[in-house]
């Protein structure tokens, strides 16, 4: 039983600790010989709903379990899956009860840190292999998306503040819907703006095809999203969109208040420049991502831009869609 990753608990008719496995002593932070022979309700005084299951269990010999739960009788927060069940001997005499806690704190922080972001197929992926991800910095190589409203300030002051809000609110929904079935993360919202990553937390051999696939599914969905605000007598709304590929430092930046996981760096920072040269419902894209996509999408060679902190102009190209 040593061996096992859960914690396993059995105690007897007198609600005293009879044996616990290693994983249970790594997870209580005591000693083996500190933990059998007390008794469940001062080992886990402050854990009312285990305590309620343990008791359950004995007086209606029937199973019981609860799922994400805060264990407060530790020192730390930590996060746990607990399942209680009667104990029987072979004959099906009442022995007591066993407990098996597991331990999901970091599948917690993750889905945490990464719900908000990425679809659940990737928080999935993350939580299968936690080798993927690295919170603390990195170095990726990755493919970022900006996108941008066209004229959305001059807009907005002609609509009411609810209007404002609606309107964005709807917008977004119908693009971060495109973003999550290519899998893309979504860095960061800000105003009428749309910062999204292909490639962290985690890669993919197609990060920049499937960045592409996103910015010509959402100009599709754009120009369907404005027909029926046409057909509303409401303005339309056009973004432009810019992608780039490139090394970035990737992690968890913030303070120890606030902590958000995003990408950073040059190719971040031309991603955002080729977004403020695309015209509405237009994709632009850096010669890096032009490489990667290949004959994927017909595109048309733009006159080379200068770019503060680049000694040539950057050659870039329009997706024609």
């Amino acid at each position: 039983m040593g061996s096992i990753a859960t914690s396993v608990i059995t105690i007897n008719l007198l609600g005293e600790i009879d044996s616990v496995n290693k994983a249970g002593v790594d997870l209580l932070g005591k000693k083996s010989k500190e933990i059998t022979g007390e008794h469940y309700s001062y080992l886990f005084a402050k854990d009312k709903s285990l305590c309620s299951a343990i008791e359950s269990a004995e007086l209606e010999l029937e199973s019981f379990s609860e799922l994400n739960v805060p264990l407060l009788s530790k020192s730390r927060n930590t996060i746990v899956n607990f399942s209680v069940a009667p104990l029987t001997d072979q004959k099906g005499d009442h022995l007591g009860a066993v407990v098996a806690i597991e331990d999901i704190t970091e599948q917690s922080k993750i889905k945490n840190t990464f719900k908000r972001y990425v679809s659940k197929s990737v928080v999935d992926q993350l939580l299968d292999d936690d080798q993927k991800l690295n919170l603390g910095g990195e170095e990726r190589d990755v493919t970022v998306l900006f996108s941008d409203i066209r004229g959305f300030t001059a807009m907005s002051e002609k609509m009411t503040p609810k209007e404002v809000v609606r309107t964005l609110n709807s917008y977004f929904s119908e693009m971060i819907d495109i973003i999550f079935k290519y899998d893309g993360t979504l860095d960061k919202i800000v105003g009428d703006e749309l910062m999204v990553v292909f490639g962290a937390p985690i890669s993919r051999d197609d990060d920049a095809e499937r960045a592409v696939k996103t910015a010509v599914g959402m100009v599709e969905a754009l120009r369907k999203f404005n027909e029926k605000r046409e057909k509303n007598n409401k303005v339309p709304i056009n973004a432009g969109i810019g992608i780039n590929k490139g090394k970035v430092i990737s992690g968890n930046i913030g303070s120890k208040d606030q902590m958000d996981y995003t990408v950073i760096g040059d190719t971040v920072n031309l991603g955002a420049r080729l977004c403020s040269f695309a015209g509405p419902l237009k994709i632009i894209i850096s010669q890096s991502v032009k490489d990667e996509i290949g004959d994927l999408y017909k595109t048309r060679k733009l006159e080379a831009i200068k770019v503060k902190g680049k000694r040539k102009p950057v050659e870039i190209f329009k997706v024609l869609t």
